[in-house]
């Protein structure tokens, strides 16, 4: 996928949550990013690249995708379940079973 050169993407916070991902023009004056986020009642603006998604969580200095399951802890850039999924067999592939703590084997 290319990526345009030309635009700038802005993801626009409430409760540090992105509620919306908006694409200006490159060089665009940020007093009027401001004056937009302001206008729409965004808290705060960040200038993000493509892989942010309406959703994601501000934590600091970095965004997080939506939790997948309450066990899951975030670390190394990613959620990760609290036992490594186990490597599967070809033609097999594992679920998270969140109630039972556990990666299920599912055929392909």
């Amino acid at each position: 996928m290319e990526t345009r050169q030309d635009i700038d993407l802005y993801a626009m916070l409430k409760n540090n949550i992105v509620e919306g991902i908006f694409v200006f023009e490159k060089d665009i004056n940020l007093d009027f990013v401001q004056e937009v986020s302001e206008n729409l009642l965004f808290e705060l603006f960040i200038k993000v690249d493509n892989t942010v998604r309406v959703g994601y969580t501000w934590n600091i200095d970095h965004f997080e995708s939506p939790k997948p399951y309450d066990s899951w802890s975030w670390y190394d850039g990613v959620w990760n379940a609290p036992i490594e999924m186990p490597l599967g067999e070809e033609g097999t592939y594992y679920v998270w079973n969140e109630e039972q703590q556990s990666w299920d084997q599912r055929d392909i």
